[in-house]
């Protein structure tokens, strides 16, 4: 059997753009996502109109840079 994840299963929402990225920030906390995986999963989760940021974003972008975009 595979290892036990010290956190419960949590499915985070789609994001498009209507309502503040609070929540996901919190979740990212409480998982204690690295940068990278904050930001990957941040991307992931986008859909609609927020998902076209990432059309314009540059090689190098941050999840702040990214959060100020939104």
């Amino acid at each position: 059997m595979g290892a036990k994840s010290k956190h419960p299963l949590l499915k985070l929402h789609r994001y498009d753009g209507s309502e503040s990225l609070e929540t996901f920030q919190h979740l990212a906390a409480y998982l204690q996502w690295n940068e990278d995986d904050h930001f990957h999963h941040l991307c992931a989760s986008l859909k609609g109109p927020a998902s076209q940021v990432l059309w314009e974003l540059p090689l190098r972008v941050t999840t702040a840079d990214l959060e100020r975009l939104l």
